[in-house]
């Protein structure tokens, strides 16, 4: 009796919290910080006590369902992805297609360019994920159009409770643990970031693999790729777990097929992604680091440099890592770590791998991540610019959990 009231009174807390999310804006910090803050404490409380679905599950649904009655109140990337979705339904490809150089007949176009993040640059969203925002823009306005992205996100998360529900009952404790997370509900669903609906795939590809299931696992890790390229820096770690040239190949082909309807604008977006390396900085740790101490050298941002750079360092960590002799969960979660501490950008949305991963390779501490992400909101207020003090506790906290969980189980990196 006394664990039951204990369990309501952490989800009433944790339901509360997720409310104010959902109707706080990123200029407002301080409700920000508070509720998250209450939501992560709620979090973890509940973390120590149950895992039973008949609670977890119910609790998880609920607290997505609550962001349904707003649009995104901390990213504006939705304007674009309705954009992109209105241009397939109107038959134009938006990969590698630029806003402002485009014409067509899209429902409240002025509305779209005008409140968009970057009109200037080309699209570069794979096709799943172009899948995902075309679905959304099947429908009538706004809010209507995000809850249809929104659908689209829980279709998958459905996907990979469905799937380790009827296949370990060990992951599906690791998967609850994961879908109450507060980053993964206010970053997924509510902010429409399609990282939440990466992650199932690539959480059973991890899966899959430990079973040698090598076509399930090329089929898992293909999709994931058709959602977002970033796990394609997985496949070395994936490979050196079978040797099979046959995933390889598998997966290669579903890639291929799933990008040849885009292929015309396949130029424009490798120009976008390069974009992204060379031109955009929020958020970083090491890249700032760097470039500031480039800055007092140069006298000029060296980041057209210094971000192709610092990406090349983290492709052969990376390597190293992928052929050690460490866990599976182990590997994709420094992997995901190290691509992030080297770019240039990370987003809050960009650590929703490491939550599930740090939860199923026995590191939980590195899950603080999810909490102190959310200092980055920082930024937005007054002049867009790292507030260094927040940037700076950010990665102090997360450097703590590292080190850690280092000490309680360091990675084997250079055997294998």
């Amino acid at each position: 009796m006394q664990r039951s009231l204990y369990f309501v009174f952490f989800a009433v807390v944790f339901l509360t919290s997720h409310f104010l999310i959902s109707i706080t804006s990123r200029g407002d910090f301080e409700i920000l910080l508070i509720s998250i803050f209450f939501a992560f404490t709620a979090w973890v409380a509940m973390l120590r006590e149950s895992t039973s679905i008949r609670r977890i599950l119910p609790l998880a649904l609920v607290a997505r369902f609550v962001f349904y009655w707003n649009l995104p109140m901390l990213s504006d990337d939705f304007y674009r992805f309705i954009w992109d979705g209105s241009l397939i339904l109107d038959g134009l490809n938006p990969v590698g297609r630029i806003p402002l150089d485009t014409t067509a007949e899209v429902p409240n176009a002025q509305l779209l360019l005008d409140t968009m993040n970057s009109p200037n640059y080309p699209s570069v969203y794979p096709p799943l994920h172009q899948l995902g925002m075309t679905f959304g823009s099947l429908f009538s306005g706004l809010n209507a159009q995000v809850n249809g992205m929104r659908l689209f996100i829980l279709v998958f998360e459905i996907l990979g409770f469905w799937y380790f529900f009827k296949k370990s009952p060990q992951h599906m404790k690791w998967y609850l643990l994961y879908l109450i997370n507060p980053l993964v509900i206010t970053e997924g669903t509510g902010n429409v970031h399609f990282e939440a609906a990466l992650l199932p795939l690539v959480a059973i590809a991890s899966h899959q693999i430990g079973k040698k299931q090598i076509v399930g696992t090329a089929l898992s890790m293909a999709g994931a790729i058709l959602i977002k390229l970033n796990p394609l820096m997985l496949i070395p770690a994936f490979w050196s777990e079978v040797k099979s040239f046959k995933f390889v190949a598998i997966n290669g082909l579903i890639v291929l097929l799933g990008f040849l309807p885009f292929l015309s604008g396949f130029n424009e977006s490798l120009h976008g992604i390069d974009l992204f390396f060379r031109s955009f900085e929020f958020n970083a740790s090491i890249y700032y680091l760097v470039s500031e101490i480039g800055k007092s050298i140069l006298g000029y941002n060296p980041i057209s440099v210094v971000g192709p750079l610092l990406a090349l360092v983290s492709l052969t960590l990376i390597l190293f890592i992928s052929f050690g002799k460490d866990k599976l969960y182990d590997k994709i979660l420094f992997i995901y770590l190290i691509f992030l501490l080297f770019s240039s950008t990370v987003h809050p949305w960009y650590i929703i791998p490491v939550v599930y991963f740090s939860i199923s390779a026995g590191r939980q501490l590195i899950a603080i991540w999810s909490f102190t992400a959310f200092f980055s909101y920082t930024h937005y207020l007054g002049e867009l610019e790292p507030k260094y003090p927040w940037l700076i506790a950010e990665y102090v906290f997360l450097l703590g959990a590292i080190i850690c969980e280092w000490r309680k189980r360091p990675l084997q990196l250079f055997l294998g």
